[in-house]
């Protein structure tokens, strides 16, 4: 028997655009709570069903029976049987489906759709011209960006500098007027 080794799944989801794990844990969580619908319906059964029960046999005097406890634990044991069985097989469901579905084998080739057309084998040197040239490029981008930051520094310098002057101005006025009155 030949083992298919398979690649990571981390493509799958940028692939799918959801995790599988996800997928996965919402199939349960249905299966859940369709377990739970059907312990609910069962109940009302039984209960509509001991309740007509008791209509019939009332009339005879047989009727020694605790109906609703005997159905609480009867539905208690129902529902632990039938979670019990539905988690092993959902158990072995998660397991088939991570095998099977939700694998690529890692002998098939797998392009992502944004990475279409992209040329994954440079010739060596490549890289490094490439780096060059992004540091070049970032080099011009800060003798531009420069000369900005330090004008406008200057204008709020100066900007700050007025309006403090003229803060200096106005006290110095100020103080000059309270000494005439003064005198």
């Amino acid at each position: 028997m030949s083992v298919i080794s398979a690649a990571p799944s981390v493509l799958l989801p940028e692939l799918l655009g959801v995790s599988p794990h996800f997928v996965l844990d919402t199939i349960v969580n249905i299966s859940n709570n369709s377990v739970e619908h059907c312990v609910d319906a069962m109940e009302g059964f039984l209960t509509t069903w001991a309740e007509k029960r008791a209509d019939r046999l009332k009339g005879s005097g047989g009727d020694d029976w605790d109906s609703k406890q005997e159905i609480e634990q009867g539905i208690v044991a129902f529902q632990t049987l039938l979670e019990s069985h539905m988690d092993i097989a959902l158990d072995f469901f998660e397991v088939w489906c991570m095998r099977n579905i939700f694998t690529i084998p890692a002998e098939l080739p797998v392009v992502v759709p944004h990475q279409a057309g992209l040329i994954l084998d440079q010739p060596d040197g490549k890289e490094q011209e490439l780096l060059a040239e992004i540091d070049d490029l970032r080099r011009r981008i800060q003798v531009v960006r420069l000369p900005f930051v330090s004008q406008v520094g200057y204008f709020i310098f100066s900007v700050f500098l007025a309006t403090k002057t003229q803060e200096y101005i106005q006290e110095g006025i100020t103080d000059i007027r309270r000494a005439q009155h003064r005198e």
